[in-house]
């Protein structure tokens, strides 16, 4: 077709080709003001996709800074006169223009904060289901991927039998899968936990044969992506990784470890400290696969792989004992050259991690534990209740560290936690209380603040009739530690239990005694008869 725009003709084809071929974001959006009543619905798919992916090159963010022709891109008159040509067109998508618009519109949504209407996307859900049955398999895995990327309201307002629909696709078309597409469409629905939840078994049956046949082939990131989906599939839907296919991926790891990136590494280690039962059947070749990589890019690193390499060896017994001293001496430099770049949850992690690895806690360099104490009295005021415990708790078991941890960070530490305590699980409050026990110079030299020891209490008492065994047994033994080292403080700084929370620890404790283990009741029962409380 071509239609006569002022003095000039340009047929669809040739709009597609200038689309495909702009080189900004600015471009394409003079393509839509100029030529927008010669779009078809291909050149409007074309145009969304293409400023998708030139908007996340080009750096475009959310807000104020996402400014094209002079303008933020969500409220730029010409992207929303396309937004407006999608609606226009969507009845004529056909599977692979719905598949590429709902991801170029999740994509600017996700990683450059361009939030598409809601009616909009309800709209492309409901293409989504008229077009399905004849999607292929990569538009299939495209789409729920990109389904998994909407937000609660959107997906409120979406059909409830969007679900279903994309799960008779993703079936449908298993057996022609990439590995690419397995591994998508697995991450896709390790996000998706209400789908995960119902995914019927033939639909796991199918990606979990398709994983095992792609296997082979599998880059290594299509690996360590299908790891990482399953170790999460298991948590969220109990969807337990088959036997044949654990084997096959533990093959492809170890295959392809030698040219793993920092990412890479970091999540297939993270994976596997999830998966139980493919952790206890890691192969001693693999582990040591793991290591040299780790250590290979370990100077790559980014601050959060870091972290979640380090959690996953806290976690994998065998492989943490057998940590060859280089990769610890190589991630220890790499904490040192991350640290001032760290968040609140990857300097908690990290430090979560050293205190449960004893050969590298005792091997802690001095300059890598002052870079950590730094971060960690940064990013204080930005910790959430799980956090401020795992770093307390982290510092009270690194004994070196907690000698040396600096009166500023107690201070950030305490506030921190003050700040936080309206939120904090039974768990938390246990062990935030178990590390103010444990920390010594803390407790006695600088204790907890008055107002850290009322807020503590207070969200104590409210969480006590939902702790579980393990938390009410923590925080009686911390009260019993505390109320101990009180005896000898001035009578302003002693840390007394009130009354109300007495009664409140005695009746959780004499509820939860009979699920308790030996040690948990030995603790309970101790704590219990120095503070003066019958259960």
């Amino acid at each position: 077709m071509t239609l006569l725009l002022g003095s000039a003709d340009i047929s669809s084809k040739q709009l597609n080709s200038r689309i495909s071929g702009a080189s900004s974001v600015e471009a394409i959006l003079e393509l839509v003001d100029q030529h927008h009543e010669a779009f078809n619905y291909i050149n409007v798919a074309t145009a969304v996709t293409r400023i998708a992916k030139l908007a996340r090159e080009q750096g475009h963010s959310g807000g104020s800074n996402a400014v094209t022709r002079g303008a933020p891109l969500a409220s730029d008159e010409c992207y929303a006169k396309l937004m407006g040509l999608v609606v226009q067109h969507l009845p004529s998508f056909e599977a692979r223009q719905v598949a590429n618009v709902f991801s170029g519109l999740t994509a600017l949504h996700i990683e450059c904060g361009v939030t598409a209407e809601i009616d909009l996307l309800v709209q492309l859900g409901t293409a989504t289901e008229r077009v399905a049955p004849n999607m292929n398999a990569q538009e299939v895995a495209n789409t729920l991927n990109a389904y998994s990327k909407v937000e609660a309201p959107a997906a409120a307002e979406m059909s409830t039998t969007l679900g279903g629909t994309l799960a008779e696709a993703v079936e449908r078309v298993a057996p022609d899968m990439t590995a690419q597409a397995v591994a998508i469409t697995l991450n896709a629905y390790s996000k998706l936990e209400a789908a995960a939840a119902e995914m019927l078994q033939t639909v796991r049956d199918a990606l979990a044969e398709a994983a095992e046949r792609l296997t082979p082939v599998m880059s290594a990131w299509e690996v360590a992506s299908t790891l990482k989906a399953y170790s999460k599939l298991e948590e969220a839907a109990a969807a337990e990784m088959p036997r044949p296919l654990r084997d096959a991926l533990a093959e492809a790891a170890q295959r392809v470890t030698p040219v793993m990136n920092a990412r890479d590494v970091a999540i297939t280690l993270n994976a596997y400290s999830k998966l139980e039962e493919a952790a206890a059947e890691m192969p001693r070749p693999l582990r040591d696969a793991l290591a040299e990589a780790a250590e290979r890019v370990a100077p790559n690193m980014t601050a959060q792989n870091v972290a979640n390499t380090l959690n996953a060896y806290s976690k994998l017994e065998e492989a943490a004992a057998e940590m060859p001293r280089t990769l610890r001496r190589a991630l220890a430099v790499a904490i040192e050259r991350v640290a001032p770049g760290m968040n609140a949850q990857d300097v908690a992690t990290t430090l979560n991690a050293y205190s449960k690895l004893k050969e590298a806690a005792a091997e802690m360099p001095r300059p890598m534990r002052d870079a950590l104490a730094e971060a960690a009295e940064r990013v204080g005021p930005n910790m959430n209740s799980q956090d401020v415990s795992n770093t307390l708790n982290a510092y009270a078991k690194l004994e070196d560290a907690a000698a040396e941890m600096p009166r500023s960070l107690r201070g950030v530490l305490a506030k921190a936690a003050e700040r936080v305590a309206p939120d904090m699980t039974g768990h938390h409050v246990g062990n935030t209380l178990n590390a103010y026990a444990k920390l010594e110079e803390a407790a006695a030299e600088m204790p907890m603040p008055r107002s850290l020891r009322h807020a503590l209490a207070e969200v104590a008492e409210r969480v006590a009739p939902d702790m579980d065994a393990q938390a009410i047994a923590n925080t009686l033994d911390a009260y019993c530690k505390l109320e101990k080292a009180a005896a000898e403080m001035p009578s302003t700084l002693r840390v007394q239990m009130p009354p109300t929370l007495r009664k409140a620890l005695a009746k959780a404790a004499a509820r939860k005694v009979p699920d308790m283990n030996n040690m948990e009741l030995q603790m309970t029962r101790r704590a219990c008869y120095k503070l003066g409380l019958k259960i």
